[in-house]
């Protein structure tokens, strides 16, 4: 007698045949997939999107611990980043121009490099390009210039894990995973901060140089130099501030003395474009218009009104307070350059993403206990919503996925 069929395996079968045979779509895109290699694509996409939550994951564990604790478990994070960071292979927006740019120096003179584009990465893509591992040794230099600084601008905060968990969503992911040169100067940009916090002014100019060199508009970085000099105006500080003067007008001009005006055309002005009459159509137009780019700023100035609180709650040192103040006024700036000339100000205040971290990572301990855990859990939830929706709907954030290592075209 013939065994009768089980309801269950029957329904299964008319589900798996309805899955393969019947496309159904909605404005969010595919519910049921037409065949079985693209449900195997998104499944892929799911998957590796989880490495870039796991440093988050990671950074909210830490964000729990002691400082001396978290400072521990911050090195073995921050080895992972630079792997992640380092070793990836046609990740973001900007993957083909920088490969480009590699391949373009193959056999060249490395004058021919370092004119194509800022000094210290040009020499790194001629590095790279003659025999020291091509674009993936570009990367991975990078990688390390830009997630060490972090790393140490993250140790010396009240919650080291939490300004890496506020880092994550956008500088690491985005900034340091896409926009090369300028990760690297915001890394340098995160070591002035901490020369300008204890006042040494060698370091400061060191950090500022580096960040030029690799991206010629880290000279803005000089803005900080009061700083250095907060609380002790003698004679002695207005000769260093003269020089520090003097040596940013130098360092300035010889970086921009070619390039000023095409960068003027290319953030500013451009053909037809009237000064003074600006809609947000002639900024799309011109190409002058950077989208998000209030969305991203306005964070930042959410970070500097953090400032206000913790300058009345805690007892900052005058240096910090000067530092903090000008990254602020700065920030507003930018905030109202936002809404004309978008695209200069998202590039202009990734050098002050670390106002950030600094106050968002303070801002729990300076309020009473039970405002300052609400306030730890707000951090965490607004920082991974953020991450999320980036992920969802950012115009651009497909490119990020599936992740792809080096690795996998190496072994």
């Amino acid at each position: 007698m013939a065994k009768r069929p089980q309801p269950s395996t029957d329904i299964a079968r008319s589900c798996v045949a309805c899955f393969v045979a019947y496309p159904k779509h909605t404005r969010f895109g595919p519910v049921i997939n037409t065949n079985l290699a693209e449900v195997r694509t998104l499944n892929r996409r799911d998957v590796t999107m989880l490495i870039y939550w796991l440093p988050f994951a990671a950074a909210g564990f830490l964000s729990l611990l002691r400082p001396t604790q978290a400072r521990a478990g911050l090195a073995a994070v921050a080895v992972g980043l630079v792997v992640l960071v380092g070793l990836r292979h046609n990740v973001g927006t900007d993957w083909g121009t920088y490969a480009s740019w590699v391949t373009d120096v193959v056999d060249a003179p490395l004058a021919k490099a370092l004119a194509r584009t800022d000094p210290a990465y040009g020499l790194l893509n001629w590095l790279g390009a003659n025999g020291f591992g091509g674009i993936y040794f570009v990367t991975l230099v990078c990688a390390i210039l830009a997630i060490v600084p972090l790393a140490l601008f993250c140790a010396t905060r009240k919650n080291p894990g939490l300004a890496l968990l506020v880092a994550i969503p956008y500088l690491v992911t985005v900034v340091d995973m896409n926009y090369t040169r300028q990760s690297v100067a915001v890394g340098f940009a995160m070591l002035a901060m901490m020369s300008v916090e204890r006042q040494r002014t060698l370091p400061f100019l060191a950090a500022v140089t580096m960040a030029a060199l690799f991206h010629k508009a880290a000279v803005c970085l000089f803005i900080l130099a009061p700083a250095l000099f907060a609380g002790r105006w003698d004679r002695r500080a207005f000769r260093q501030f003269a020089f520090i003067a003097l040596y940013a007008l130098l360092l300035s001009g010889a970086l921009l003395w070619r390039s000023f005006l095409p960068l003027l055309q290319q953030y500013f002005v451009r053909a037809g474009d009237q000064i003074g009459v600006v809609t947000l159509e002639r900024e799309v137009k011109s190409g002058l218009y950077s989208g998000g780019a209030v969305f991203r700023i306005t964070q930042t100035v959410i970070a500097a009104g953090a400032i206000l609180v913790l300058a009345w709650r805690t007892n900052l040192r005058v240096p910090e307070k000067w530092l903090w103040a000008i990254t602020s006024a700065a920030i507003l700036v930018l905030f109202a350059a936002s809404f004309f000339r978008s695209t200069f100000a998202d590039r202009a205040a990734l050098y002050f993403l670390p106002l950030q971290l600094h106050a968002f990572s303070a801002l729990p301990d300076a309020l009473p206990r039970p405002f300052g855990q609400l306030m730890h859990v707000a951090i965490v939830v607004c920082a991974g919503a953020v991450f999320w929706v980036w992920f969802r709907f950012g115009s651009d954030s497909a490119l990020w996925l599936p992740y792809q290592s080096a690795l996998q075209h190496w072994f």
